[in-house]
């Protein structure tokens, strides 16, 4: 059991491509608030689909597109 935190890099990601999150969202066939949600960490689950799409618009493996930050990590930032 992994004490880890999955985060996604979308804002990284948009910025390396120049694209903002409402063409990412319309893009990827998505709403703006799902991406919103994404981008801001209130989403606990994602669907594989959603990856997919992401993936896709933005030109990157979902390895790319996750982090994982470990629990002790988190400690030192709050």
């Amino acid at each position: 059991m992994s004490d880890g935190m999955a985060k996604l890099r979308i804002d990284e990601l948009l910025k390396q491509r120049g694209m903002t999150a409402y063409r990412l969202a319309m893009t990827a066939g998505l709403t703006h608030s799902t991406v919103s949600r994404l981008r801001h960490g209130q989403s606990t689950e994602i669907r594989l689909d959603v990856i997919e799409k992401l993936c896709e618009v933005l030109e990157c493996e979902p390895s790319d597109l996750i982090q994982l930050e470990s629990a002790k990590k988190r400690r030192k930032s709050v």
